[in-house]
């Protein structure tokens, strides 16, 4: 860990601290959280100097990135943090993410996403042990998520506060299924488990990136992240391909609550993005996030044709019907 003393120019301060004086810095990318990614080089070497405002973050992708690489899983090495936390170098894992892969050749869709699924036998068959870093994706944190629908999609749409007692009822029939979902087995969960956030190595693995936000939850949550993508259309046959492949390492007595679990997080996870993304357009200004609402509409009701979401479909029904699934106008 490097101790550092900020002034204007601290990028430059903690690479000449961690050896890496007079590195070319180049702005790399930002994401949707305050962090920016810069790529260094240097002597014919590369790396990545990530930038963080909030300490907390860096403190836990520090923690999981060691962990991941602990189980032998191809997540970015960390070189360098400094004591507060705001600068990270880690190991450049490169530039070709399955989203930029796929954009050089779809004809590998089914071959990348094999390789995820893969990738996710392997860090479940190796996280039969929760870490003392890691909190449990309860039924709270569940609710919580779900939560931003009302709070910006609802707001959105009727230009009012909802009525507490439809709000009361919401909770209801979502803990009553969540809790469901909780029943399966446990690991840890990534949570932004998509393509944007795999790396397609040189050596055919699949490289892990974005995983600060992860938690102790459902097996589940991770594959219906990558299958039913909310910026990108997965068609139903390799999604079935892909359940497939997974359920073939799981006892088949399992399966079927498995995939209802599955159902339910996927609902649940959509109706939060719908929040979020409507949160973006009003709080941000980012109103090109509103284009995949529908998509995420048509994973919902896809997901409320599985009778376990029987109670959660009927207050949608009642509440959101379908003429108010839409782009809401911002």
């Amino acid at each position: 860990m490097t101790s550092l003393n900020y002034n204007a120019d601290t990028k430059h301060l903690f690479l000449e601290q961690c050896g890496w004086s007079g590195a070319q810095v180049e702005f790399l990318a930002t994401d949707m959280s305050p962090r920016v990614y810069y790529r260094v080089h240097k002597d014919n070497q590369t790396a990545v100097l990530m930038e963080a405002e909030d300490s907390d973050t860096t403190k836990r992708f520090v923690c999981i990135a060691n962990h991941l690489t602990d189980l032998g899983l191809p997540a970015p090495k960390v070189f360098h943090q400094d004591t507060i936390g705001k600068y990270t170098l880690i190991e450049d894992l490169g530039n070709n993410t399955f989203t930029n892969a796929l954009k050089n050749s779809s004809e590998i869709e089914h071959e990348l996403y094999a390789l995820a699924i893969e990738t996710l036998i392997e860090l479940h068959k190796k996280s039969t042990a929760k870490p003392d870093f890691l909190e449990d994706y309860s039924t709270q944190i569940l609710l919580k998520e779900t939560e931003i629908f009302i709070d910006w999609y609802w707001l959105a749409l009727h230009q009012t506060e909802i009525d507490p007692l439809v709000k009361a009822d919401f909770f209801a029939r979502w803990t009553a299924v969540f809790d469901t979902a909780l029943r399966t087995p446990s690991t840890l969960v990534l949570r932004d488990f998509h393509v944007d956030n795999l790396m397609h190595l040189s050596n055919e693995k699949c490289g892990l990136l974005d995983f600060q936000d992860a938690l102790w939850g459902p097996l589940v949550y991770d594959i219906v992240s990558l299958v039913e993508d909310a910026r990108r259309d997965v068609a139903e046959d390799l999604t079935e391909k892909l359940w497939g492949q997974y359920l073939d390492t799981i006892p088949t007595n399992q399966h079927s609550d498995i995939r209802i679990a599955g159902n339910i997080i996927s609902a649940g996870r959509h109706v939060k993005i719908i929040g979020v993304f409507t949160r973006y357009a009003m709080r941000q200004g980012k109103k090109h996030y509103l284009a995949h609402i529908p998509r995420l509409w048509r994973l919902i009701e896809r997901c409320f044709g599985d009778p376990a979401l029987k109670d959660v479909k009927e207050w949608f029904d009642t509440y959101v019907p379908s003429e108010n699934r839409i782009i809401p106008k911002i």
